[in-house]
């Protein structure tokens, strides 16, 4: 079984390639579904972020956070290669 945080869900989405799911609350965390990759956060600093999608080859994730700040993550760098700043938007 999948653990997931206790705390709020805002967004969940499977990954093109149903490895991973991704859910958004206070973090996002990228949680493994077989045993070819392992769980990780793609950001752990309490941002409060809503509305996430992987794009369509599964190697970034966009995303909202409570400050209406935008980003498309590259998940294998987990930086924000674009970032658009600030919505008057939140997922």
């Amino acid at each position: 079984m999948v653990d997931i945080e206790s705390e709020e869900l805002n967004d969940l989405q499977f990954s093109p390639d149903e490895r991973f799911l991704a859910v958004s609350n206070s973090n996002i965390r990228l949680v493994a579904l077989d045993h070819r990759g392992n769980s990780f956060f793609l950001r752990a600093d309490g941002r409060k972020y809503g509305t996430i999608r992987f794009d369509n080859t599964g190697t970034k994730l966009l995303t909202i956070n409570a400050q209406s700040e935008i980003e498309l993550i590259d998940i294998k760098s987990r930086v924000a290669v674009k970032r658009i700043c600030c919505s008057s938007l939140y997922g």
